[in-house]
């Protein structure tokens, strides 16, 4: 995996110097009066554009390993590591049952193999290593990291999560969150969770600040509805930025053209290897023991006639997608919708598709609230929260729908307080995209707002950073929408009425369009074409030590059924 890393870094390295000559000489030839993206902002975007197209090339593994490299700027924080009790983690994992029920948690696969992990759950502990006695405080800045729930780490995002440090004036405590396909769904909110418990051993929950990006949003507003339900105390405020909290895709946003943001139209793909890709629980074609009529079971057959059988079997499913394809692009012009559930010829589509889409989760599970936040029944009585978004981001309308939805629902008679804010042609989570006044706009905005959520409790709070002034522009009473230019000038937001994101009907939330769904295939197919062989290998090598005895999983997996992905990853063959 080590050299796949390498070749990853060398791929961005080169894709890297090619995206920066090729802006700059745009940039240089420019008409003049041309309406443009101010150049650090699209050069970022650009980069970070080029990077996740170029990862298809590679194995999830190696892409994984490349982004886990360290950007801590260690002279100036104090950068450690919190190990994470036990006592805490037990207590996440029963509240985070309590809030599942008996029924989801089937669904996910049981009660306990979320449980395992390869190393010791830890949190990272970051502070200024030179901050004036006057501005030493006992606030902190919880922070999950995003990354479509399968790419980052802590240390990668270190940079990123520094920005919001030295803007609000505060230290950090970010969990280590494990990362699907490995550690698919609940993991990562298992993790976030456990590690807020454990915050508040030390902490009282009102010198406490959420905040998240992307997956990272998702998965920190899932932990503030366990938190509300279960009768654990809530953070001061939270801050979700660029939430992705729609897996289904089924907002109009996301068949949009984007050229504006980083986030592939096609989602997100990778190289096979042992981790990816796997099939659709749903549809377990490639797992099923279907023989040929000379072979009476498994054990009878050699590893070279089960590869030859799994290959077959491949085939068969990759010739399945393409009848699907050609299905999918007889609907796109009226970009028609299919529904997940149900039983009719539009479900049929999804239910034969042989392969997962996500990495989170398999595609059956994509409605679940815990997987896709926008399908919680109820986001009412929740602290005060935060919803950013990119003007020009292709998940811009699911995040439009968050906020209005969080805003009007009602949680025991109380509202969610909601500052709704949209940054004109900026991209998904353009705070992570540094040097570009737009970033610094958002991180302003965002920290004066976490200022005003700790002074509600705490009026002598004041950040080291004077520019704050801990104000909002009304009191909250209920919701406060601005659109905000790359420069800092606040603008009232358009009725809700007229915004694709609110005015979509809501028996369309939830279902895949057909336009989505086309591009995802059309990216997928080829990368099943060429690694054929390599796919068949993997599931050979895991059913023939299946039925071998020689398969061997964690002891958390017992009598659980946990997702392919799962299986796959943390199996050890003897």
């Amino acid at each position: 995996m080590g050299f796949q890393s390498d070749l990853v870094f060398w791929d961005v390295i080169f894709s890297g110097l090619g995206t920066f000559v090729s802006d700059s000489w745009r940039r240089l030839f420019k008409k003049k009066g041309d309406n443009d993206v101010e150049f650090p902002l699209q050069l970022g975007i650009n980069l970070v554009r080029q990077f996740l197209d170029d990862s298809r090339k590679f194995p999830v593994g190696a892409v994984q390993t490349f982004c886990s490299r360290s950007l801590v700027n260690k002279s100036k924080y104090k950068f450690s590591p919190v190990t994470i009790s036990k006592e805490c983690i037990d207590n996440a994992a029963e509240r985070l049952r309590l809030f599942l029920g008996p029924e989801a948690l089937r669904e996910f696969g049981g009660p306990n193999w979320w449980l395992y992990r390869k190393q010791k759950l830890i949190s990272w502990s970051m502070k200024h290593r030179k901050q004036h006695k006057k501005y030493r405080n006992n606030k902190v800045l919880f922070y999950v990291h995003g990354g479509a729930h399968f790419l980052s780490t802590v240390k990668v995002n270190a940079y990123h999560i520094q920005q919001h440090m030295d803007t609000l004036g505060i230290q950090a405590f970010a969990p280590e969150i494990r990362l699907a396909p490995q550690f698919p769904a609940p993991c990562s909110v298992h993790d976030a969770l456990s590690s807020y418990l454990y915050l508040l051993t030390y902490t009282k929950p009102e010198d406490i600040v959420v905040m998240g990006d992307s997956s990272g949003a998702s998965v920190a507003l899932t932990m503030l509805c366990l938190l509300r339900d279960q009768n654990l105390p809530l953070p001061a405020g939270a801050v979700l930025e660029s939430p992705w909290v729609d897996l289904t895709h089924s907002f109009p946003s996301i068949t949009s053209e984007a050229t504006k943001d980083y986030i592939p139209p096609c989602g997100f793909h990778s190289r096979a290897s042992k981790l990816w890709p796997v099939t659709n629980l749903s549809n377990p074609s490639l797992l099923a023991e279907t023989l040929p009529k000379s072979a009476k079971s498994l054990n009878d057959m050699s590893d070279k006639e089960l590869y030859h059988h799994y290959k077959l079997k491949l085939t068969e499913c990759i010739d399945q997608c393409h009848e699907i394809l050609d299905v999918v692009k007889k609907l796109d012009d009226s970009n028609t919708r299919l529904p997940i559930d149900g039983n009719n010829v539009l479900t049929d589509i999804l239910r034969r598709l042989p392969f997962q889409v996500q990495y989170y989760a398999p595609n059956h599970m994509l409605k679940h609230p815990l997987v896709s936040p926008v399908f919680m029944p109820n986001l009412g009585g929740l602290c005060p929260v935060m919803v950013t978004s990119g003007g020009a981001e292709i998940i811009r309308d699911e995040i439009c729908y968050l906020a209005h939805k969080m805003a009007n629902d009602k949680y025991d008679g109380r509202h969610t307080k909601v500052v709704y804010e949209v940054f004109d042609d900026c991209c998904h989570v353009v705070t992570a995209l540094p040097f570009s006044t737009a970033t610094k706009t958002s991180l302003s905005r965002t920290a004066n707002f976490n200022a005003w959520c700790l002074r509600q409790t705490d009026p002598s709070f004041e950040s080291s950073n004077r520019r704050l002034t801990g104000q909002l522009p009304s009191n909250l009473p209920g919701m406060l929408r601005l659109r905000v230019t790359q420069d800092n000038v606040a603008r009232e937001m358009e009725p809700p009425e007229d915004m694709a994101g609110v005015s979509m009907p809501t028996n369309l939330i939830g279902t895949v369009q057909s336009k989505a769904l086309r591009r995802w295939l059309e990216a997928e197919i080829p990368l099943l074409e060429a690694n054929k062989k390599r796919i068949a290998q993997t599931h050979t090598r895991i059913a023939f030590a299946r039925v071998h005895g020689r398969l061997h999983l964690p002891s958390e997996f017992e009598n659980d059924c946990p997702p392919l992905s799962a299986i796959f990853a943390n199996a050890v063959i003897h």
